[in-house]
């Protein structure tokens, strides 16, 4: 994946001394958005080494960026670390790191083929569709992405009542990519919304604003991320850009399109999608969405489907529950990584209205073999299956779920062998931790660590749960629910406060089971 701006590193080398300090020139620079506030607090807690590749790596991963180009990450360990910084910095400001949204060129001259095709064989389908009333509600978060997406928008000019609604998230969209849709379509509504909820909120925004009486078909479609060079997840493998591909093949190519329309008029369908995309929810995310079912009192689905993505094409009747919800902005937390959140639940719940009225249309997609065959061995998905051990689920999708799992253990152990990676990298035992020191009597300490945890990954730890687990603890707790370490330093990944609680209780030599995995 090409990246925009590589030639131009040699622009960003500058006289370090005449510049303000990275945390001030981050102070300055990146509070304009949420994602970049957070940037900015996370690096203020975690100071990497960005002299060696893995520095670098972990730096941008926490970031939420994409990797760096081989001759970047040369040039940058060659400079003085405050110049590698105030570089990357001023880089990741600039966003040129973005990975850039195009058609290959095989998938071009498809495309196009595709488009020729479907107005020619599918005119039946067209001339029988043609007065159907759509509504297009497109919400983008990668500026760049417009340049293709606006392709696959040209795929509905066959169709004669086409109303459009773009969101975008404020901040991240440049104004020329706004005049630019202003001006492709200037009878759209054209809507800024808060980074909040992912593509979800924007929708769900999106609807307040019509009547969705007024319409018959209605498409939900979002810029879908493709920087990332590997995820493994619902059995298939998806390289940077080949999800988002799939999602718009599935709706939106030159021969779906007009076979996704004519489903849902004439056959009884209420959703359709990519049909690779369509898919069943492992264990723990099943269990996730039960609980939020049940906290907020919504019905709950057996072994329900989605969209992995959230790009469909639906009748405009199946998202009149979720419209009903009444959500605001409040309902939906802030954009973070790793978290099973609101938004992750609302997309799948709303599918609950398809029931079973759903189909999919077989969209291409590479297989990768050989990749597939070790992501499959390597699953931790089969330690949800093991009966020694139960994993809490919140830790299991934010801490394991995309990870390779080469070998798993129970094991007994010494309380005083356990260790904990802190933030800043180092390992220490477990009576240096801030739960520990806490249960001595350091309350302070604990309470900073709290706000560090959230800004870093997400996961809201306090004084009160902390509290509640202690007391819950003091009649036993079911030794199912073991802690977690990994690799050979035994770093504790999960059930680090019952541990220090444990510790505090019977002191370093005490024994326990735990899982250990590599």
């Amino acid at each position: 994946m090409k990246c925009r701006g590589v030639r131009r590193w040699k622009c960003m080398i500058f006289d370090i001394g005449r510049k303000k300090t990275v945390r001030a020139f981050l102070k300055d620079c990146l509070p304009y958005s949420i994602q970049r506030r957070r940037a900015a607090e996370v690096y203020g807690l975690y100071y990497p080494d960005l002299s060696t590749d893995s520095g670098l790596r972990g730096f941008l991963q926490r970031l939420g960026w994409g990797c760096l180009p081989f001759g970047v990450v040369r040039k940058l360990k060659s400079l003085p670390r405050d110049g590698a910084e105030f570089v990357l910095m001023h880089a990741v400001k600039g966003g040129i790191f973005s990975p850039r949204y195009s058609f290959p060129r095989k998938k071009r001259r498809q495309f196009l083929r595709n488009r020729q095709e479907g107005r020619q064989l599918d005119r039946p389908l067209i001339e029988r569709n043609r007065d159907c009333s759509i509504l297009v509600i497109l919400h983008l978060f990668y500026d760049n992405a417009w340049t293709v997406i606006r392709e696959y928008l040209e795929n509905l000019s066959c169709y004669e009542h086409v109303d459009w609604i773009f969101t975008y998230t404020e901040g991240h969209i440049g104004d020329r990519t706004i005049q630019k849709i202003r001006s492709r379509y200037p009878a759209a509504k054209v809507i800024g919304c808060e980074n909040r909820g992912y593509d979800l909120w924007p929708f769900v925004h999106a609807l307040e604003q019509v009547d969705l009486t007024r319409y018959d078909v209605v498409y939900k479609l979002h810029s879908k991320g493709i920087g990332r060079p590997e995820i493994f997840i619902y059995d298939q493998i998806f390289k940077y850009s080949d999800w988002f591909f799939n999602l718009f093949d599935g709706v939106l190519d030159g021969r779906s399109v007009h076979r996704a329309i004519d489903m849902l008029m004439n056959d009884g369908i209420k959703l359709t999608a990519a049909e690779n995309l369509i898919v069943h929810d492992p264990k723990h995310k099943m269990n996730l969405m039960r609980k939020f079912c049940a906290d907020k009192g919504l019905p709950y689905r057996e072994n329900y489907s989605f969209v992995a993505g959230t790009c469909f094409a639906a009748r405009a009747e199946m998202l009149e529950p979720l419209k009903k919800l009444n959500l605001s902005a409040e309902d939906f937390a802030p954009t973070v990584r790793g978290v099973f959140s609101e938004a992750h639940a609302i997309e799948r719940w709303l599918c609950f209205a398809a029931g079973d009225a759903v189909r999919g249309i077989p969209v291409p997609h590479p297989t990768y073999e050989r990749e597939l065959k070790y992501r499959r061995a390597t699953s931790p998905l089969r330690m949800l299956e093991d009966p020694r051990f139960i994993l809490d689920d919140e830790f299991f999708y934010h801490a394991l779920e995309r990870h390779t799992v080469a070998g798993y253990e129970v094991i007994r152990m010494k309380l005083k062998d356990i260790r904990r990676r802190k933030i800043d990298g180092a390992i220490c035992p477990l009576s240096d931790c801030e739960p520990y020191h806490y249960l001595c009597g350091d309350e302070r300490e604990y309470r900073d660590y709290c706000r560090k945890n959230l800004l870093v990954s997400g996961y809201d730890m306090s004084v009160e749960r902390f509290d509640k687990l202690n007391r819950s603890l003091e009649d036993g707790y079911d030794p199912k629910r073991m802690p977690v370490v990994q690799g050979p330093d035994h770093i504790i990944r999960d059930g680090q406060h019952r541990c220090c609680i444990l510790l505090k209780k019977y002191g370093p030599e005490h024994e326990i089971d735990v899982l250990h995995f590599w």
